[in-house]
C-alpha cells in the first residue's frame, strides 16, 4: 500500500509540473490580442459523501484552486440557499435552473472504502446541455496528503474544457450560457422562489396494482366461530403525489379491491348433531388513503416508508357461496357496512427513474379501524387486514427534475 501510494504521489507531482507547461504548448486559457474576455463561471455544488463536513473543506479547497487558473469566477452553490442540493446524486449533472448564468459546474463527493481509504471524485459538466466535460478522482489517507493531490487534480480536469467554453469574446449583448430565452426566464424564476425561501415541489401521477394476502378476524355471529380466516384480493389504485420537499411527500390514493375468503361457522342440523360447514365470501371496495412520506433519493434510486389513514367504502353487496346449502344463510347478495370506515396503513416503496417518470414497488400493511357487518348485524362479522405487494408507474408532472 505504502508503494502505491508513493507512486501516486510521484504521478501528482508529475502531473501538476507537466501542467504548469500546458499554457505554453498552446492549450492558453485566454486568446491572443486585444479581446475584451470575461472570465468563465463556474457553478460549485455542496460536496456529499460520508462526512459532510469534510466535503465542505474540500468544496472551499477547491474553489481557491479553480480562481487560481485564472480565466474563471465561481458561484458556490451552498445547503442554506438550496438545501435540496445534498441530495443531488454527483454523477449527475445538476439542473440548469439551479446554474444561474454559469457556464461549468462542479459536483464532488468524498468517501471512505472499505479498507479504509479516502476517496475524493470531481465531476465537471457543461451546464447548458449536461455533458460530461471530465472527471477525476484521487485516494488519499490523510487530509495532508489530499491538499498535494489537489491543484494538479483541478488543473487536469480544467485543461480539458472546449477552448469555446473557456472564454467568450464580449459583444454588444451578454451571452448567457446558449440558454434559450425560457430557459432564462425558468431559472430566474426559481432563483427568486428560493430567495424567498420557497421551494414549490414535484407532482406526480401514476398508476399500479396488485395483490394482498389478508387476513379477516371474525366474531362469534350468525353461527360463525371467532377466530381468523385467510383469503387474498386483487386490486388496483391512481396514485397522486405532492413532493413537498427532498425528504417529505404526501399521497392521495384511490384503491379499487376485490375480497374473496372463506370461513367456517357450526349448523345446527338437529337437537343432537351438529355440523361444520365452510361459506366463501366476496366482495368490492374502494380506499381512499392520504399517507405522508419520506422519501431517500439515492442516485437514480428511491426508497419511501409511509403512514396514514383511509376511508373504505363498500361496492355493491357481500357475495355468500355457502357450504351447504341446506343451511342457512342462503346463497345470494347481502348488505353490509364498515363501522367506522376507517383504516391505519403503513409501508414502504421503491422506485426507480425511468423516462418521464419512475417505476416503482410497492409493499404495504393495512388494518380497518372498523367492523365489516353483514345485512345490518345479522351474520358475519370481521375486521380485515391486509399485506399487499404491487407495481406501478408516476409521471412527473412538473417541478424540478431529479
Amino acid at each position: 500500500m505504502d508503494r502505491i501510494m508513493s507512486k501516486q504521489k510521484v504521478f501528482s507531482g508529475i502531473l501538476g509540473f507537466f501542467l504548469g507547461f500546458v499554457p505554453f504548448l498552446g492549450a492558453a486559457q485566454t486568446p491572443s490580442g486585444n479581446e475584451a474576455i470575461p472570465p468563465s463561471e463556474v457553478a460549485v455544488m455542496s460536496f456529499v459523501g460520508d462526512d459532510l463536513s469534510i466535503g465542505s473543506d474540500f468544496q472551499q479547497n477547491v474553489i481557491g484552486e479553480v480562481q487560481g487558473l485564472g480565466g474563471y469566477t465561481t458561484e458556490r452553490v451552498t445547503a442554506e440557499r438550496v438545501p435540496e442540493s445534498l441530495s443531488f446524486p454527483p454523477d449527475q449533472p445538476p439542473e440548469p435552473v439551479y446554474l444561474g448564468d454559469s457556464r461549468l459546474v462542479l459536483t464532488g463527493e468524498y468517501y471512505i472504502d472499505m479498507d479504509d481509504l479516502q476517496h475524493f471524485q470531481l465531476w465537471l459538466w457543461n451546464s447548458a446541455s449536461g455533458a460530461l466535460v471530465y472527471t477525476d478522482e484521487m485516494v488519499f489517507e490523510d487530509m495532508v496528503e489530499a491538499e498535494g493531490y489537489l491543484p494538479p487534480m483541478v488543473s487536469w480536469i480544467f485543461s480539458h474544457v472546449p477552448v469555446e467554453q473557456q472564454v467568450t469574446v464580449v459583444e454588444n449583448t451578454p451571452q448567457v450560457r446558449g440558454t434559450t430565452d425560457e430557459q432564462r426566464e425558468e431559472s430566474a424564476a426559481v432563483e427568486s422562489r428560493e430567495g424567498n425561501g420557497l421551494y414549490l415541489g414535484r407532482f406526480y401521477l401514476g398508476l399500479r396494482g396488485g395483490g394482498s394476502f389478508n387476513a379477516y378476524s371474525s366474531l362469534v355471529a350468525g353461527g360463525y366461530e371467532a377466530g381468523t380466516s385467510q383469503g387474498f384480493s386483487a386490486g388496483g389504485a391512481v396514485v397522486l403525489e405532492y413532493r413537498i420537499f427532498r425528504f417529505l411527500g404526501l399521497q392521495a390514493e384511490a384503491i379499487f379491491n376485490y375480497d374473496t375468503f372463506k370461513v367456517a361457522k357450526i349448523a345446527t342440523i338437529n337437537a343432537n348433531l351438529d355440523k361444520r360447514v365452510t361459506d366463501r365470501y366476496s366482495s368490492m371496495s374502494l380506499m381512499f388513503p392520504l399517507l405522508v412520506k419520506v422519501p431517500l433519493e439515492i442516485g437514480n434510486f428511491s426508497l419511501a416508508p409511509f403512514v396514514g389513514l383511509y376511508y373504505a367504502m363498500p361496492i355493491g353487496t357481500l357475495k355468500l357461496e355457502p357450504g351447504d346449502a341446506s343451511v342457512g344463510p342462503a346463497a345470494g347478495s347481502y348488505a353490509y357496512a364498515i363501522d367506522p370506515p376507517l383504516g391505519l396503513l403503513l409501508g414502504i416503496d421503491s422506485g426507480l427513474l425511468l423516462g418521464p417518470g419512475e417505476l416503482f414497488v410497492d409493499l404495504r400493511f393495512s388494518r380497518d379501524i372498523g367492523m365489516t357487518v353483514a345485512d345490518k348485524g345479522y351474520g358475519i362479522q370481521y375486521v380485515r387486514n391486509q399485506i399487499g405487494l404491487s407495481l406501478g408507474y408516476k409521471f412527473q408532472l412538473f417541478g424540478p427534475r431529479r
